[in-house]
């Protein structure tokens, strides 16, 4: 009897080679993208720092003009932060190093209200459903993870994107969250390496050493675990023959 071999979730080291094999070739344009949505994060660090310089009541009106500015630079950071990933997906798509930075970024605005949208739908979703128990809150998560994606690189809007998402995690439940709790125990990981210690002990050389070395890697982690998860749907695409 004649069988055919039918598509199927590719194993966890494939899917990092892939991964991988893309973060190295493309790795200057992913990290200019990344850096550009953190730099409102870094100037936050730094009025922080002079806030704590000159908290006290001679310099109250420094205060309050540095406290707005952080204000300010949180709105901006947050809309940087959304176009940025949006942008992100989209290169990752395109696979095209001639993409300026100007131009990603004006992909992910243009993209950016149908995104925060359906994000409110989908988390008013989740919510409701994990009031109920844990369990279903992570299971309707895992199912919508990938409407970002759909997104982007389908054009899918509204609900739409949600319910595709759906329809490619199903079927791959344990195996879709397998891989996302890998990536999140990678940054467990980091999380115990660089910034425990520093908090352990009360040293502030090793906490500031820390919290350096956290934001070195998260800025090489993020666009890398961006890029594993767009092989993992595209996999999942794969799959579902969609």
């Amino acid at each position: 009897m004649e069988t055919t071999n039918q598509p199927h979730l590719q194993p966890v080291s494939a899917l990092f080679a892939a991964s991988w094999r893309f973060f190295k070739e493309h790795l200057k344009n992913l990290l200019q993208i990344v850096i550009v949505m953190m730099i409102p994060n870094a100037l936050i660090v730094v009025i922080a720092i002079l806030i704590n310089l000159t908290a006290n009541g001679d310099n109250l009106g420094l205060f309050v003009i540095l406290g707005i500015l952080v204000f300010i630079l949180y709105i901006i950071g947050a809309i940087l932060q959304i176009t940025g990933a949006l942008g992100l997906i989209h290169y990752i798509h395109r696979r095209d190093k001639t993409l300026k930075l100007n131009q990603i970024f004006n992909f992910g605005w243009n993209l950016f209200w149908d995104f925060v949208g359906e994000y409110f739908v989908v988390m008013v979703i989740i919510l409701l459903t994990a009031l109920l128990f844990a369990i279903p809150g992570i299971i309707f998560a895992v199912w919508y993870s990938l409407f970002v994606f759909i997104l982007v690189c389908e054009g899918q809007k509204g609900h739409d994107s949600a319910r595709q998402s759906r329809r490619l995690v199903s079927g791959n439940w344990w195996g879709v969250f397998g891989r996302y709790l890998l990536l999140g125990l990678i940054y467990c990981a980091a999380y115990l390496i660089f910034l425990i210690p520093g908090w352990a002990t009360g040293n502030g050389w090793i906490m500031g050493t820390g919290g350096a070395l956290y934001f070195i890697f998260a800025i090489f982690m993020s666009p890398f675990a961006t890029v594993f998860v767009y092989h993992l749907y595209q996999n999942l695409k794969q799959v579902k023959n969609l």
